[in-house]
Order: structure tokens, then C-alpha cells, then sequence
């Protein structure tokens, strides 16, 4: 059985935008893209920051959030390369929070470009938020719920990942994000005991 999600809760832990943003600098027509995980190599920050690059290129108004644990080393590879592009002003790395699905929720769209990843509730509670989410190819087809979620290898160029977070089309899946609903989640659960107590 996958990991079931509260939405109800997750729908509730929201802020408002226009109050967070302006705590961020960020005004509030703005894109706000999200990269949501720890600071690692393995997450694959620099491709996020270059694809970001690309984003500001098609939608200047565009900002990026970076929330995770960081790690030094990481941290100032991405400083380098956000200098590089001249992104200083347009990325916030807003560090390890408590309150990381809340914040999600003022944001439009959400990036994981992982080198590996697993079953991520970080894209199931950003999916549950309707942020429309591109992720590596990496994680399980089950992980992909809603139509405006999308699976991309990490080789596919910065500008086809852009075309992807920028982008209004849409794709069907079999999996539906209500799916994945605790509630459903221990119903099913609890069928699988019901039948394995009878065939006892």
C-alpha cells in the first residue's frame, strides 16, 4: 500500500499569498516556481537553478523558492550559479521549515529534477495544493496524480523543462491524487486484514 495523505489537513496548512509574498519581497502577480527538498546533491539543485534561468528568460516576473535543509557545500555552488545568471534578486533560499506545505501553497508551480527519488510526498502535497508540478522520471508512475503534473528525465534541455513549468496543457493519468486519501488508504487496509482473517 502507497503512504495515504491527509488533504484535508494538507489543504488547510495554507497561507495567503499576497501577505507571504510581500514578507518575501516577492510581489504578488509574480511566478513563483518551488524546489522543495534537502539541499543534496542527489535533488539536483544546479539543474533547477538553470532551468529556473530559463523560466526568467520566457516570464521575466518569475521567482524561485528554495526550501530544504542546506548543506554548505551545495549552498554555495548554487550561490555561484545563481551569480552567474545574474538571479541573485530572484531566488530565496528560505532554508529548513516547519511550515514547508504552507509556503508551497502561494506558489504556482513546483520543480524536482532528482538525479533519484522515491515515492515523494513532497509532490503528492504539492499536487493536493493544484500546483502544477515537474518532476524527474525517476519517481514511480503512482506518484503522478493530477493532469497538470508531468514526468521529465533530468537530460531532457532547461528549455523544454521551462516549456513544461510554463506551459497550460494538460495529460490524463490513471492515478487520481483522491486516491491516495488516508481515509482510502486505511479502508483499503483494513479490507486486506478482513480477508486475511477469514481465510484463516
Amino acid at each position: 500500500l502507497p503512504n495515504g495523505l491527509d488533504l484535508d489537513g494538507i489543504k488547510k496548512r495554507t497561507y495567503e499569498r499576497a501577505r507571504l509574498l510581500s514578507e518575501l519581497g516577492i510581489p504578488e502577480d509574480a511566478f513563483v516556481l518551488c524546489h522543495t527538498a534537502r539541499m543534496h546533491p542527489v535533488k539536483n539543485h544546479l539543474k533547477t537553478v538553470s532551468v529556473f534561468s530559463e523560466v526568467v528568460k520566457k516570464k521575466p516576473d518569475s521567482y524561485l523558492l528554495l526550501i530544504g535543509r542546506t548543506d554548505c557545500d551545495i549552498l554555495s555552488r548554487i550561490n555561484a550559479l545563481t551569480e552567474k545568471y545574474g538571479l541573485t534578486d530572484k531566488v530565496k533560499i528560505l532554508g529548513n521549515r516547519a511550515d514547508a506545505t504552507a509556503v508551497m501553497s502561494v506558489c504556482n508551480a513546483m520543480i524536482l529534477p532528482s538525479f533519484t527519488e522515491g515515492f515523494s510526498l513532497v509532490a503528492l502535497e504539492a499536487q493536493a495544493l493544484g500546483l502544477r508540478c515537474v518532476l524527474t522520471d525517476a519517481v514511480p508512475d503512482e506518484v503522478v496524480c493530477n493532469d497538470n503534473c508531468f514526468k521529465l528525465s533530468i537530460d531532457k534541455s532547461d528549455e523544454i523543462w521551462a516549456e513544461y513549468i510554463l506551459g497550460d496543457f494538460t495529460q490524463k493519468h490513471l492515478s487520481k491524487i483522491e486516491d491516495l486519501n488516508i481515509d482510502v488508504i486505511i479502508g483499503t487496509l483494513i479490507d486486506h486484514y478482513d480477508r486475511a482473517l477469514k481465510s484463516v
